[in-house]
């Protein structure tokens, strides 16, 4: 075996090697083909060809991203454009999106979406790019007081009302409710502040609804299940919990049925998974708030190729939310 050992790692660093090339070489011919473009002018019967990038967190743990995704990358391919995605671990914090700025700077990108974490610590690499001359859009958590050009995403104030009327609509009077808040709320005060007036507001009129346990989750746990536990074992008055999270709603609905506690309490859902339509038309949930990825992502790529080709784009795009319940639901079957 030792005598294999050399010829193993030089291969390997040959492989390394060609998959390093074709990436630089895949980047070259987007701007190669891109400046092409842009010097035929009017003579192209096709427009430029834009790259663009999108920083995210991983897709692989927050469903929304990976329904944006694809939509990013077919509004892109739409209009002669490529989506080069960057994805982060949320659970690692500031640190590696931090890493993923400095990287599409370096790429003379022609438009940046970003989905950050509220650390305003990453502001100063936003202003970098944009003063290199790439616009950026932010995408769902905006990036008050730097130089993103538009801010793309659902209003927090809505969802918490949305969350709020199903609350009011569905309970007996003196129902207390649980909110179980995700990191996108508990780590922005300002987030977290918009949903919380929205959902009191929405049950201040008839008073039947009244709010009873905030409990925080985290974005590197079995969360949703955790905070079921804590509410169904330290606050037994509780007649609803309203989740904020889709990994949060379809753990805790997973652990209802599991604790033989369907239907007590009620519980509300965050979004429109297949899990989590699946769980309202097998009743263990009510209903849904689910937010618009497909017109996000959509939103992001059509406002930065018209902000490349010089018009001007709305500084705020509400992509809006849904309420799903049994009946929209199994409409979707």
């Amino acid at each position: 075996m030792r005598r294999y050992l050399p010829f193993i790692v030089a291969v390997s660093g040959l492989v390394f090697g060609l998959f390093v090339a074709a990436n630089v070489l895949n980047i070259a011919s987007i701007r190669s083909s891109r400046f092409e473009a842009a010097d035929a002018g009017e003579t192209m019967d096709k427009p430029a060809v834009f790259h663009f990038g999108a920083i995210i967190p991983s897709s692989s743990r927050d469903p929304y991203f990976r329904a944006a995704r694809a939509s990013m990358a077919r509004a892109a391919a739409e209009n002669q454009a490529v989506v080069q995605f960057f994805e982060y671990d949320a659970t690692e914090g500031s640190d590696a999106a931090l890493r993923l700025l400095q990287m599409a700077a370096e790429l003379e990108l022609d438009g940046l979406i970003a989905t950050l974490p509220d650390d305003p610590g990453l502001l100063p690499a936003v202003d970098a790019i944009d003063e290199a001359g790439t616009p950026v859009i932010a995408l769902e958590n905006d990036l008050p007081g730097s130089r993103r050009k538009a801010f793309v995403g659902s209003n927090d104030f809505q969802i918490g009302s949305e969350c709020g009327a199903l609350a009011d609509s569905s309970c007996p009077p003196g129902t207390k409710a649980a909110l179980v808040l995700s990191s996108r709320y508990a780590e922005a005060k300002a987030r977290k502040a918009s949903f919380l007036m929205g959902f009191t507001q929405a049950i201040k009129s008839s008073g039947r609804v009244s709010v009873g346990f905030i409990v925080s989750t985290r974005a590197d746990a079995l969360s949703g299940e955790e905070a079921l536990r804590e509410i169904l074992e330290e606050h037994p008055d509780i007649g609803i919990i309203v989740f904020t999270a889709a990994r949060d709603a379809e753990e805790g609905a997973q652990a209802l049925i599991e604790f033989s506690r369907v239907g007590n309490p009620l519980a509300l859902g965050f979004d429109d998974t297949p899990e989590i339509l699946e769980f309202i038309r097998s009743e263990v949930i009510l209903a849904t708030v689910a937010r618009n990825p497909d017109r996000a992502g959509s939103e992001c790529v059509t406002s930065l190729i018209a902000l490349r080709k010089g018009a001007r784009t709305n500084a705020y795009v509400d992509t809006g939310v849904e309420v799903v319940d049994r009946a929209a639901a199994r409409a979707r079957e």
